[in-house]
């Protein structure tokens, strides 16, 4: 397993992209954003890709955007990266940190938000897309996360890389 790329996945409001950029800086690394990146190729935002193209094109960009990050530093993934297999397998292959903060701090971050699955989904709805995503977080990632102190977060996710 290559320690040089860091790959941080979690569901939407899990505080992938804050911790990413932290731990990058913290080590001295490059930090990568795969939702930053999309936006960027697409010159709209994760929404506007998800209304005009649909969901099945946003994840066939996001799975090439993901491919084609450099060899290393701290990337955060979008939330539904792991629901392509090929993406599953791509990460397997590298370190995976997974963000699992509780259910009821996550709902709090994005229920105000523009996200397209909150927008589209109810609380019962999103909490079932979240529990059935979780398995396959578990399933990519070397180290799972429950802490919610970002300077906690930071502290673990350095002291598995070191070992």
């Amino acid at each position: 397993m290559s320690k040089s790329k860091v790959f941080i996945v979690g569901f939407m409001g899990s505080g992938k992209s804050h911790i990413g950029r932290k731990l990058a800086e913290t080590l001295g690394e490059n930090h990568i954003d795969l939702d930053y990146l999309l936006e960027k190729q697409c010159m709209l935002s994760i929404r506007d890709i998800f209304k005009t193209y649909g969901e099945k094109k946003f994840r066939t960009l996001e799975r090439n955007i993901l491919l084609s990050t450099p060899s290393s530093g701290i990337v955060s993934t979008g939330g539904g990266v792991i629901l392509d297999s090929k993406n599953r397998e791509y990460l397997k292959k590298f370190t995976v940190v997974y963000l699992n903060p509780p259910w009821e701090i996550i709902y709090q971050r994005i229920k105000t938000s523009t996200r397209p699955l909150v927008l589209k989904y109810s609380y019962d709805e999103l909490y079932a897309i979240y529990l059935d995503r979780k398995q396959l977080y578990t399933e990519v990632a070397n180290i799972s996360i429950d802490d919610i102190e970002e300077e906690e977060i930071i502290s673990n996710i350095i002291k598995y890389i070191n070992s």
